[in-house]
């Protein structure tokens, strides 16, 4: 016997197996399938039975679901009857008038193992699935009534012998067409796909050395030499995979060390209310807040800082200020010296291949006073409480890093106001400001502006009004630039 010839009895009788496995567990499976959705379909309409029975029990006016069960039987196909029994099981309404005012029962009862509530019975020369559900009123912990609704089972049975019939026309179809493709397939694509199915599976279990022979210039061969190709691709991928998996692991556990430098909770105190937000742009941002308690804690020092380029260096940057303000603010009060210490300490690792604008004001919490230095950075904004105008604060200077010390003392320059009670002192980064849309458009000073007058709460709630409202503008463009915001509220 040939291998053409062993090959298509083999594959006629796996065929013809398969097929009949297949037919087998499709018609299980759908028979199952029919029957779960015959009995969902009975659980529904009984329920919706049940519901529109409480008022008649509870009104005494059991007559109206005389016609609500004729009703219920007759609208829905397979539905064999529909009853609706009292607390002792007589029956006050039925799709059957004769049935009314007998005990229900049922013939050869047995309960299904699934369902407590459906009970496989005899019905004539049928067969029926009772589905029942109890009257129950809202909020009452008392059943009125049972409501029965029995669902032909030979409904299910011709679906399944009508599925059967067409299962195995299509059965005979596909084995006369498979032993036909047989023919002509095996004797040119048997062996070198065996080939390949068997390099592909080693490949699967994480050999990427396999490699297939070529012996034709066809689509077989050219198929071979792809899959040869397709191995070393998938070695490089392989490669980069890994190399991308372990980078983001790093930038990972870098984005969680760099989000717990920052403060998680603003202070608190009986006059001010602060509020802060920070949203990086990447994994790691450049974008630096924070708060001190200084002299004793009768003042407040607020800081915000945004470091030139984004990444890795800004986020060494950020830490490296972080420590530098949370030294120095120990050492002295007064802003300006403060940001002239940080510069002196910064300009060795900055040296003007990168910069840093800083905006750090101290706020006295007993007399509102503000005095506040700013290293090049944004102005903040004064939102005053006794004609809801905004004024901006700025104080002269350079930015961190841009400049040796002695330049840089030079220009720094301190600034003062003095707030009252219900003002707001806002501090930002740009990325508030130049936050884009699609049409590259910026939110700019003027929305950031409306959104705080229009703002009437505390500082939380400004400043989550200020983030969404920049979120509206992007409308899902991705944010190029970290997003932080400080607001200071007097109480």
């Amino acid at each position: 016997m040939s291998i053409l010839t062993r090959y298509t009895l083999s594959v006629a009788i796996l065929l013809l197996f398969a097929v009949g496995s297949v037919t087998i567990l499709s018609l299980d499976t759908q028979r199952k399938d029919l029957r779960a959705e015959a009995l969902k379909r009975g659980r529904t309409i009984a329920k919706n039975l049940s519901s529109g029975s409480v008022d008649a029990f509870l009104g005494n006016d059991l007559f109206t679901l005389i016609p609500l069960a004729v009703d219920t039987a007759k609208d829905n196909q397979g539905v064999l009857y529909a009853a609706v029994t009292n607390s002792v099981g007589k029956i006050v309404a039925h799709s059957d008038n004769s049935q009314i005012g007998k005990i229900f029962s049922l013939e050869n009862p047995r309960p299904l193992e699934e369902d407590s509530h459906v009970i496989e019975a005899s019905l004539g020369n049928d067969w029926v699935w009772d589905v029942s559900a109890p009257i129950i009123p809202k909020e009452k912990n008392v059943v009125l009534g049972m409501v029965h609704v029995g669902i032909s089972r030979q409904a299910v049975e011709d679906a399944v012998q009508n599925s059967l019939l067409k299962l195995l026309v299509a059965s005979v179809m596909l084995l006369l067409l498979g032993m036909g493709c047989t023919v002509f397939l095996v004797r040119v694509l048997v062996h070198p796909i065996r080939i390949l199915s068997d390099a592909a599976r080693r490949i699967g279990q994480g050999e990427l050395d396999v490699q297939v022979p070529v012996h034709s210039a066809d689509e077989l061969g050219q198929l071979s030499a792809t899959f040869n190709s397709m191995i070393g691709n998938l070695k490089q991928a392989e490669k980069v995979k890994l190399e991308k998996e372990r980078i983001q692991g790093e930038l990972n556990v870098a984005h969680s060390i760099q989000a717990g430098l920052l403060p998680d909770a603003p202070p608190k105190f009986s006059n001010v209310d602060v509020a802060f937000v920070c949203s990086p742009a990447k994994e790691l941002g450049g974008d630096f807040f924070d708060w001190f308690a200084l002299d004793g804690g009768t003042k407040l020092g607020l800081v915000i800082a945004d470091v030139s380029g984004k990444g890795v260096p800004a986020a060494l940057h950020m830490a490296n200020l972080r420590n530098l303000m949370r030294f120095i603010v120990r050492e002295t009060l007064d802003p300006t010296e403060t940001l002239k210490k940080v510069n002196a300490l910064a300009w060795p690792d900055l040296k003007g291949d990168s910069f840093v604008t800083v905006f750090y004001a101290v706020f006295d919490l007993k007399t509102w006073d503000v005095h506040f230095v700013s290293a090049g950075h944004e102005p903040a904004l004064w939102h005053k409480a006794k004609d809801d105008s905004i004024e901006e604060c700025r104080a002269k200077g350079m930015p961190v890093g841009i400049a040796e010390p002695e330049d840089f003392d030079l220009v720094m320059k301190e600034s003062h106001v003095k707030l009252e009670a219900g003002d707001a002192f806002i501090m930002f980064t740009d990325g508030v400001t130049e936050a884009m849309n699609v049409r590259e458009e910026q939110f700019g000073r003027e929305g950031m502006l409306k959104v705080i007058q229009a703002a009437k709460g505390n500082a939380d709630s400004t400043v989550k009004a200020v983030v969404e409202a920049v979120k509206k503008h992007a409308n899902g463009y991705d944010q190029s630039d970290d997003i932080t915001l400080l607001m200071l509220k007097t109480v």
